[in-house]
């Protein structure tokens, strides 16, 4: 799973990991996520812990990874992130067998 470009753009348009990952993870994943996703990631979390948050939060931006690079601004990118990811379709099964 490399998230290179978006790691790249994310850096390019300065935007710091504290401007969306508190709100992602303090939230379980339901900023980001449709609730039927959300339920399938609870027990993923429950289950093992730390690692699980790391590998679904990876996988949610792996999904998205292309959207996102083609963004323009800092505020494009954040506003995706809190608030408009949740709206996006993402096919739950992939989701959870990529973690």
């Amino acid at each position: 799973m490399a998230l290179y470009r978006l790691y790249a753009r994310l850096v390019y348009l300065h935007v710091e990991p504290l401007a969306y990952l508190p709100t992602g993870w303090l939230s379980l994943f339901s900023k980001w996520l449709p609730m039927d996703c959300v339920l399938l990631v609870l027990d993923l979390v429950a289950g093992h812990g730390l690692h699980a948050l790391l590998a679904v939060t990876l996988a949610i931006f792996h999904q998205y990874q292309d959207m996102m690079v083609q963004m323009r601004t800092m505020h494009q990118v954040l506003n995706f992130i809190n608030r408009d990811m949740q709206l996006q379709p993402i096919e739950a099964d992939k989701l959870i067998s990529s973690t």
